[in-house]
């Protein structure tokens, strides 16, 4: 799990699952991946990656695999933007 704010969340788990929590309101996103999302991480509410099977990054419209990137990543980090 993750979060840009206390409002709003990304929570993501297996077979691709990713889901967003705006305004009180869990809501299912397309994640780009069928596989296992083990972890989040992400700077701003429009720059959310997620890493497991696949790496995704949220670009604030859309999900996308990340091409080139490392598979089966279990942790991600960074220092902001």
């Amino acid at each position: 799990m993750w979060g840009a704010s206390g409002s709003d969340l990304w929570a993501a788990g297996e077979s691709g699952v990713m889901l967003r929590r705006v305004d009180g309101k869990w809501m299912p996103y397309p994640s780009a991946t069928s596989g296992e999302i083990r972890t989040l991480w992400g700077t701003g509410p429009n720059d959310v990656w997620g890493a497991g099977t696949d790496t995704v990054r949220w670009d604030g419209q859309a999900w996308s695999k990340v091409a080139g990137a490392p598979a089966d990543l279990l942790s991600l980090d960074g220092t902001g933007p």
